[in-house]
């Protein structure tokens, strides 16, 4: 376990071994966020939060809410703050195919990503509008 660490850790893959990481890089008294489904039983270390009590939430992807007096999905929000340029997601789509290389694709999206540190791997479907990295 850490001396220190975070406050809050986001769990977004949700297997063990990255829930387990994640319950311990949270501080003492720290919260960890299970974003990620694993839909198989896990077996997992829970000492950090019986020791060190740090909190483990699960939370749902999505949600409907209140916003600027609108109700709305989480999804149709995100995509509004998207549209005005208030969440910025340039950087999330790293690499960017042709269909027709969706051998490599596959490649950058999995065997090498450690490599390639891809993030989004995408298929661009109008010629011309794709760049390979």
């Amino acid at each position: 376990m850490l001396l220190g660490g975070w406050d809050v850790v986001y769990d977004i893959v949700g297997i063990p071994a990255t829930l387990q990481h994640a319950l311990r890089w949270a501080r003492a008294g720290g919260t960890v966020v299970l974003i990620g489904a694993h839909l198989r039983p896990m077996q997992l270390d829970f000492t950090p939060v019986r020791f060190q009590e740090v909190r483990l939430i699960g939370a749902i992807g999505h949600d409907v809410v209140t916003w600027q007096g609108r109700v709305m999905s989480t999804f149709e929000l995100a995509m509004a703050w998207m549209l005005e340029g208030r969440l910025r997601t340039d950087s999330l789509l790293t690499h960017r195919f042709p269909l027709d290389a969706y051998r490599e694709a596959f490649l950058v999206a999995t065997i090498h990503k450690a490599r390639t540190r891809s993030v989004k791997v995408a298929f661009a479907l109008i010629e011309g509008d794709f760049t390979t990295h």
